[in-house]
């Protein structure tokens, strides 16, 4: 489950990165 988090997270901060760069 914590890998899962951890997963999430990271994909989830790519998403954020996009998006500013946006």
């Amino acid at each position: 489950v914590e890998v899962a988090i951890r997963d999430n997270a990271q994909r989830l901060y790519s998403v954020n990165l996009r998006s500013i760069g946006r």
